[in-house]
């Protein structure tokens, strides 16, 4: 657990400037069609691999290399998470981030527009971020287009460091939906 003394102004400041580095960079993911979408290879995989991952744990990994035909069909038609991890990157260990890359459902044949685009084992990313209890009164969801921020206990006042940082992801991102 971090020392909490020790999150002053100024640590605030780069606290919000290195969050918002990470989930821009989170944005940035293109997903692709990958059965194993956390591989070394893997857009999530090299993601994970190119930032400074202070602690990882793998909650779940399903690995769909050696999927039959039959299962395939299965798998396209139900939404399903591939990966979940619970990840604190290097100086944001106020933030607890669970990733998630979830396969799509495949669309209906008869929705030309969407199914244009669809391709077995498409997905999308999400994250969900919790923040130490006692800085931050937020839980958020961020996917590849929109941020969406909630407060935690709504008994509770926001706090400095929620201004703060609302402020700081409102001034980064466009796609920006809150409700605190």
């Amino acid at each position: 657990m971090p020392d909490m003394k020790k999150f002053t102004k100024k640590n605030q400041e780069g606290f919000e400037q290195e969050f918002c580095k990470v989930v821009r960079r989170f944005q940035n993911i293109q997903t692709d069609s990958s059965k194993n979408k956390f591989s070394v290879d893997s857009p999530l995989g090299i993601f994970m691999a190119g930032e400074n991952v202070k602690s990882i744990q793998q909650v779940m990994y399903n690995e769909f290399q050696q999927v039959d035909d039959a299962a395939l069909e299965y798998i396209s038609y139900k939404e399903q998470t591939a990966v979940e991890l619970s990840v604190v990157f290097q100086n944001l260990d106020q933030a607890f981030f669970t990733i998630k890359e979830i396969l799509l459902v495949t669309p209906n044949t008869k929705d030309e527009e969407n199914y244009a685009d669809w391709y077995p084992f498409k997905s999308k990313i999400v994250a969900y971020v919790d923040f130490e209890e006692s800085l931050f009164n937020l839980q958020m969801m961020v996917d590849k287009k929109k941020i969406k921020v909630l407060k935690r206990d709504d008994r509770m006042a926001s706090t400095s460091s929620d201004k703060s940082l609302l402020t700081a992801i409102t001034n980064n991102f466009n796609h920006v939906s809150i409700r605190v």
